[in-house]
């Protein structure tokens, strides 16, 4: 097994997968559109600008917010998910560098990397100030940790010091795109985890902001439709959800998978305890809900296992 020849095929298919449509705009920056509108319209500006040239200007005139950023080891760009960084240590990898160097690919990718940073520094910039004036002092050296773990889960990328490339081989071969997966499921338990502090507390208000912002948006989507908005069964392909036309729009985003997989274990739970569903049948319940989730953020190669040893279609066939 060579972990090179599999981290950098499936860093290609990931960049080819994710480079030229521009959903960072409302997936990486889901959280941020709802948290703090004006730092994502900075970030959206930003990033459509560096589709003609990279906004030199911005990171000078921020260069000790990142400076900053960089101490506590955020504001890198989400490699994973850029054909340029691949080590080109392999064929895939050096069609990945040369795909990321070409028209339109090196223009996408570069918006790309631009969102995700302007978003961080925006973000950093607020937060610090925020805590710095509610303390009424400097922060803390760990609180600029929880306040760095604050920003990077917040537009989708982690950094997991320490991981070897056989490591991030294995992470890649279960999960499309492990940094990103990792830094949303990471909100959820932060939320859950008080001691954490600014951590703790931000990853509440975060996930509240993107819940409250997208119930808005459905419900003024189906008033001005004067439809009745679906807010409580999750079993429903509508919940949480706005119909256009034929289908739906899903205003939580990258985060409708985790709370629809919430709403539907506290419906179970509740299902249980009022005696319309036995224990067996409402684990399985759960169990059932469990591999869709997963199934959502895994790669390819083991969401095609998946759908093998369920006697499901294939991904992609």
């Amino acid at each position: 097994f060579n972990p090179s020849l599999f981290q950098e095929t499936i860093q290609l298919a990931r960049g080819t997968l994710v480079g030229g449509d521009l959903s960072q705009l409302f997936v990486q920056g889901t959280a941020t559109f709802y948290r703090d509108p004006p730092a994502w319209w900075r970030a959206v500006g930003y990033s459509l600008m560096s589709l003609h040239q990279t906004p030199w200007q911005y990171y000078a005139n921020n260069e000790a917010v990142f400076d900053k950023m960089a101490k506590y080891g955020i504001g890198r760009v989400p490699d994973e998910l850029l054909l340029s960084r691949s080590t080109a240590a392999t064929l895939p990898g050096k069609i990945a560098q040369k795909l990321g160097g070409t028209f339109p690919y090196k223009q996408t990718q570069r918006a790309f990397e631009t969102m995700t940073q302007v978003a961080s520094a925006e973000r950093w910039r607020v937060l610090e100030n925020i805590y710095i004036k509610r303390y009424g002092r400097e922060l803390t050296d760990q609180e600029y940790r929880e306040l760095a773990s604050v920003v990077s889960k917040e537009v989708g990328y982690i950094a997991r010091a320490g991981t070897t490339r056989g490591e991030a081989s294995f992470d890649s071969m279960l999960l499309f795109a492990p940094r990103f997966a990792l830094s949303f499921a990471g909100l959820f338990k932060d939320a859950l985890t008080p001691s954490l502090g600014i951590a703790s507390h931000e990853a509440r208000v975060q996930l509240g902001s993107v819940f409250m912002g997208s119930a808005a948006l459905v419900g003024m989507g189906a008033a001005a439709q004067g439809k009745t908005p679906n807010f409580l069964d999750p079993d429903e392909a509508n919940w949480m959800a706005v119909e256009a036309g034929d289908g739906y729009v899903y205003p939580l985003g990258p985060f409708h998978p985790y709370f629809r997989s919430a709403a539907r274990s506290a419906k179970v739970a509740q299902a249980v305890a009022n005696g319309e569903l036995s224990t067996e049948d409402g684990l399985a319940k759960l169990a059932k809900d469990a591999t869709v989730l997963a199934r959502g953020h895994t790669s390819l190669t083991a969401g095609t296992a998946i759908d093998i040893a369920l006697g499901e279609s294939i991904v992609g066939i």
